[in-house]
C-alpha cells in the first residue's frame, strides 16, 4: 500500500466519517473512553476487530503486536506449537537448503519491520546468505535458551546492582519488534536512568532519531 494512499484515506476520513460522527469524537476527546471489552489480536491486517464486530470508536480496546507474526518459512503443522524450536532445528541442521531458507525467512522478516518506513536496501541486505546465517543463528540461539536467564524478570529484579551507573534508555516510539512497554517497565524499575523515546523511529539503531539520541547520550557520558 503506497504511503500516498494512506494520506488520501486519512483526508477522506476527516471530511467524511469524522464529520458525520463529530459529536462522538468530541466526547471521546473530552471525556475519554471506557471500553468494556479487550481484544488481543495478532497483526494480521486482513480483518479489523472494529469492522468484524461492527463497533464504534471507543467501544473496544484492541492490542496488536507485530512480534506475534511468524517469518514465512514452511513449518509443518505438527511443529507449530514451538516455532522457535522449529526454526532452531533447521538453522543448525544438516540440510543446507533448509538452513538457508529458514535463515533468509527469519532475517528478511526482521529487516522488513526494523524501521518505521521499510528500507529496501536493508531488506535486500538480508538476502545475503552469509549475513542471514550468522544473524538468524545467533538470534535464535539466544531465543531458544531464553536469553540464558533463569527467569523472565531476572534483569528487572537485579537492577540494584547497576542502579548507580549513569544510564540512558533509548527506544523507538514505533518499535514493533521490542514493544515500547519494555522500555517503560525498565525505566519504572530504574528511574535514575533517563528514558528517551525516539520520535518517528522503529526498532533499528540506524533510525536517524535513535542514532541522534545515542550520540547525544554518549557525548554526555564523555563530558562527565
Amino acid at each position: 500500500m503506497a504511503f500516498e494512499r494512506l494520506l488520501k484515506g486519512f483526508a477522506d476520513f476527516r471530511v467524511g466519517y469524522y464529520q458525520e460522527h463529530l459529536d462522538l469524537f468530541e466526547k471521546l476527546a473530552t471525556e475519554g473512553q471506557s471500553p468494556k471489552i479487550l481484544i488481543i489480536g495478532c497483526s494480521d491486517a486482513r480483518i479489523d476487530p472494529g469492522i468484524l464486530t461492527q463497533t464504534k470508536p471507543g467501544d473496544i480496546f484492541t492490542v496488536r503486536n507485530v512480534a506475534a507474526m511468524v517469518p514465512p518459512a514452511q513449518i509443518p503443522p505438527d511443529e507449530r506449537h514451538d516455532l522457535i524450536a522449529a526454526y532452531h532445528r533447521r538453522l543448525v541442521g544438516d540440510d543446507r537448503r533448509a538452513r538457508e531458507e529458514a535463515a533468509r525467512a527469519w532475517s528478511t522478516w526482521e529487516c522488513s519491520v526494523a524501521t518505521l518506513r521499510q528500507d529496501p536496501d536493508l531488506v535486500a541486505h538480508c538476502s545475503d546468505v552469509a549475513f542471514t546465517m550468522a544473524f538468524a543463528r545467533i538470534e535464535c540461539h539466544y531465543f531458544v535458551h531464553r536469553g540464558f536467564l533463569e527467569r523472565d524478570t531476572q534483569l528487572l529484579e537485579g537492577l540494584d546492582a547497576i542502579r548507580h551507573i549513569p544510564a540512558v534508555i533509548v527506544h523507538g516510539r514505533y518499535d514493533t519488534i521490542c514493544p515500547m512497554r519494555n522500555a517503560w517497565r525498565l525505566h519504572r524499575g530504574w528511574p535514575e536512568a533517563e528514558l528517551i523515546v525516539a520520535e518517528g523511529a522503529g526498532h533499528s539503531a540506524n533510525e536517524p532519531a535513535i542514532s541522534a539520541a545515542l550520540r547525544r547520550a554518549t557525548d554526555g557520558f564523555a563530558r562527565r
